[in-house]
């Protein structure tokens, strides 16, 4: 019961069908493109600035040959800060785009790209998985508004689950033929994955062991580990320059996450009850979980979650569908493990904190409940399977039996109503469709957000005075400067790093994924919030007084001397502060004032 594959302009309508409904879903208007980014569940846009500088920067450097491409000048004077976050080099080949219009345009087209594509590869994954034609559909559908990629979709490299997609689909063609020409197509696949998204390549090589299970035979066939090896050799070959430049810049500072750290961004069990947007209360199933932790949101609704359920029993039960729903089931299980991270532990055996002591990069990831992005693709394939095993049960109870033969081998055929026929046709497919129907309710997105993006103006007044009276590796500290660990804070410090493009001058205080020790000693010496146990009366005269002379010996001693403000963003009590300081330029429109901390009045 195997679907036909359409032509090359079936699967360009496809994706166009996906990438239109992908802008139905988060643009209320086109005219949205030019000028707002999805800020998804995200409460702030810090993250999704952040990646929009991370394309500028790219499509930048393009321009410069790739000249200093490790070497974002975000952490001045540290070197290979571009390391410290994913660089997703791929993004210059939106260059033409940028040049045309702008990063804002060219970040929401890649956005509404990657949408599409999770849906338009999950069809032909199902394709190849010979799933029939309209549950194929249904679980392309559902990768589409997978929970995990809509709730993490301020964060723009995670919606990339076409990517992890395909390299599933190239090992699901592997193991059919085994062949160089194949294993040459994993690698390049698993190799765009990583550029795409280094947490998923990261994740997938973790999770593959559950391929074997498609392998079976083949395990024993030299075929099989020829095309595997190829595909390794592929791999290495294409991800070797950006893993030696990120290992390489990587060592200049601390890339290990702490354990206390890591268990924090864990999952619990508990956890995979909770779901954003339980619009259907009486199938609400949090109330199963711990009603005591606010927890991470990594459940798929209770009707996905009972559809894969049956797709695992029905899976199991037939026997030529046995062998995808064992891979399903050992990803989502393997997956599940993952994303508990260090809790998941029986005695003294702690299997996630044995593989970060010695498994590449594991180490310097933080957050492993985002595993659950590859239990959820695991549900939808179960889930496929499920609402197929649905249809042939209702099939088997309300159509009627197919033609017998009797004793003298003459085909008898089953006189029964079309009436008949076409009732348990419907009855059939209706019956799977209610639970797809409700699944898609309880995934349905809400409170998705789009943020106003600042624009940039490379001809704004102080931009021009720094280009004319400063030298270009003049470090700047751009106040406010980022208060706390929360992502909250640095909101400002993407702005400056969007601004620092223009003005092409290092700054002190940016964001990214790791912060070198001497940005943390100096956001401990501009930090402008009230410390726990500090009276009114100190904080007020700390303001009175900011920065401190002690702060401006350390800026001087590290051969800083200039500070950029943002006026509308300080209290009262620091731009009076500041006043002391020689002004050098002042900018009314933007809103920009230059202070030298050499200079008092």
């Amino acid at each position: 019961m195997t679907q036909s594959r359409p032509g090359s302009l079936g699967l360009l309508a496809e994706f166009l069908f996906w990438w239109l409904a992908a802008l139905g879903v988060y643009f209320g208007s086109p005219s949205e493109l030019h000028t707002h980014i999805p800020q998804g569940t995200e409460g702030v846009a810090t993250v999704p600035l952040f990646n929009l500088w991370t394309i500028e920067w790219n499509v930048d450097r393009l321009e410069h040959g790739l000249n200093e491409y490790w070497h974002a000048p975000i952490f001045a004077p540290q070197r290979g800060a571009f390391a410290f976050s994913e660089p997703q080099p791929h993004t210059m080949l939106l260059a033409p785009l940028v040049w045309a219009t702008n990063g804002v345009v060219a970040y929401n087209i890649l956005f509404l790209t990657y949408l599409a594509l999770n849906g338009w590869c999950m069809l032909q994954l199902m394709r190849e998985l010979e799933i029939p034609w309209q549950w194929a559909w249904v679980a392309a559908g559902m990768s589409f508004l997978q929970p995990f990629v809509i709730w993490q979709s301020g964060v723009m490299q995670l919606t990339t689950l076409f990517a992890p997609i395909c390299v599933i689909w190239c090992v699901v063609r592997l193991q059919k033929s085994p062949g160089w020409q194949r294993g040459c197509v994993l690698g390049v696949a698993f190799s765009f994955c990583y550029y795409v998204c280094n947490y998923y390549a990261l994740f997938l090589s973790i999770l593959a062991p559950a391929f074997l299970v498609l392998a079976g035979w083949r395990l024993f066939h030299w075929s099989f580990w020829k095309a595997v090896f190829i595909a390794a050799a592929v791999s290495v070959l294409l991800v070797g320059p950006v893993v030696w430049g990120q290992w390489k810049n990587l060592k200049l500072v601390k890339s290990e996450r702490g354990l206390d750290l890591v268990r924090q961004l864990s999952a619990h069990a508990s956890d995979y009850c909770h779901s954003r947007s339980p619009r259907i209360q009486t199938l609400d199933i949090s109330r199963w979980g711990d009603q005591n932790r606010s927890g991470w949101y990594l459940g798929a609704g209770s009707v996905l979650m009972a559809t894969s359920l049956a797709g695992m029993v029905g899976g199991l039960w037939r026997s030529s569908r046995r062998k995808w729903t064992l891979f399903w089931l050992a990803f989502g299980l393997l997956a599940f493990a993952a994303s508990c991270g260090p809790l998941l532990r029986w005695r003294t055996l702690a299997p996630y904190q044995w593989l970060m002591t010695w498994y590449p990069g594991l180490d310097a990831i933080r957050s492993p409940f985002r595993f659950a992005v590859f239990v959820q693709l695991a549900l939808v394939g179960l889930t496929a399977e499920g609402l197929w095993a649905m249809q042939c049960l209702a099939e088997s109870l309300f159509l009627p039996t197919s033609p017998r033969e009797n004793e003298d081998f003459v085909e008898v055929k089953n006189e029964s109503p079309r009436w008949q026929t076409r009732l348990g046709t419907g009855l059939s497919v209706g019956f799977p469709l209610l639970f797809a129907a409700a699944a898609f309710v309880q995934i349905w997105p809400a409170g998705l957000v789009l943020t106003k993006v600042p624009q940039r103006n490379p001809n704004a007044e102080w931009i021009q005075w720094l280009q004319q009276n400063t030298a270009p590796d003049e470090v700047l500290i751009c106040l406010p400067f980022a208060n706390g660990t929360s992502v909250e804070r640095y909101l400002d410090s993407t702005i400056w790093m969007r601004d620092g493009l223009d003005h092409k001058r290092p700054i002190a205080n940016g964001y990214s994924g790791f912060f070198p020790e001497h940005f943390m000693d100096l956001r401990a010496q501009l930090d402008m919030s009230q410390q726990a146990g500090e009276s009114d009366d100190g904080y007020r005269e700390r303001l009175q007084n900011f920065p401190s002379e002690k702060a401006c010996s350390w800026m001087r001693d590290r051969n800083v001397h200039l500070l950029v403000v943002r006026t509308a963003a300080m209290p009262p009590q620091v731009l009076q502060a500041l006043s002391r300081f020689q002004e050098l330029s002042r900018d009314e429109q933007s809103g920009i004032i230059i202070y030298s901390i050499d200079l008092e009045k």
